[in-house]
């Protein structure tokens, strides 16, 4: 499975907050206790897994469909038609993502895929039609777990902007805003989502640097057995959906009021 790549063009003062928060959190009580419909800790993350394995490419070649899409924003919530755009650009974008996948060892394509981090978001957002940001990041999630995660509005309420009675973290400057105030839904700002995103992704490869290679704070991913058997993690190493399922645990209990 690898690691994440190496982080790229965080600043100083982000690092250095990031470095804070790590100290101070138990990541991997915090990835126990993620929780989504059927996906918990003590049942395995079910649907989680058998997400990985349709649409990361144990099931289907390497190439993401239409389906896998379907099936992942079902698993989100989401509610709406989806469509592809352009069949060619889809096509260029699955090819480019299983070169990056296949070649994820060379050290020119980790260069290329760490200075570009949101070009494949860029790329899905363009040819996908109906999911927004927060789906796509999902759908990259799932694609390649050692190298995304997932962003959401619940994380940015947290960690970056527009809620200020929960904001903790000041480590985006991407902002969330109520959708639908009757029943207090909220969204991403699609403004420049891209941009702010591929900062998250260098966060979440932070930390799981931090955390896979620290002797300090070196603490294995308590992955649920199945994972690893499976060939989907290697036992104990962080992964970019790993990281980002911690803190969407604590951005929960922020929300919830339990921090």
């Amino acid at each position: 499975m690898g690691r994440p790549f190496a982080p790229k063009r965080l600043s100083e003062d982000l690092t250095e907050m990031l470095d804070r928060f790590v100290a101070d959190k138990n990541f991997a009580h915090l990835y126990m206790s993620y929780e989504w419909k059927n996906d918990t800790y003590d049942c395995g993350f079910p649907d989680i897994y058998d997400l990985e394995i349709s649409v990361s490419g144990s099931a289907n070649s390497n190439e993401v469909t239409l389906d896998n899409i379907k099936e992942v924003a079902r698993w989100g919530r989401l509610c709406r038609k989806i469509t592809i755009q352009n069949e060619d650009q889809f096509s260029s974008w699955n090819r480019t993502l299983s070169f990056f996948k296949a070649s994820a060892n060379s050290q020119e394509i980790q260069d290329l895929a760490s200075n570009n981090t949101e070009g494949l978001a860029n790329m899905l957002d363009i040819v996908i039609k109906g999911i927004g940001a927060t789906h796509v990041s999902k759908v990259l999630r799932f694609a390649w777990p050692t190298q995304y995660g997932a962003i959401d509005s619940q994380l940015v309420r947290v960690v970056g902007n527009g809620d200020p009675d929960n904001s903790r973290q000041q480590w985006l400057q991407a902002t969330a805003h109520l959708t639908d105030k009757g029943k207090k839904r909220w969204g991403i700002q699609p403004h420049k989502w891209t941009e702010h995103y591929g900062v998250w992704i260098n966060i979440l490869r932070y930390f799981a640097q931090k955390l896979n290679s620290s002797q300090e704070l070196s603490v294995k991913c308590p992955h649920p057995r199945q994972f690893v058997d499976a060939g989907l993690r290697s036992g104990g190493i962080w992964t970019c959906a790993d990281i980002e399922m911690a803190l969407f645990a604590y951005a929960s209990d922020v929300i919830n009021g339990n921090r």
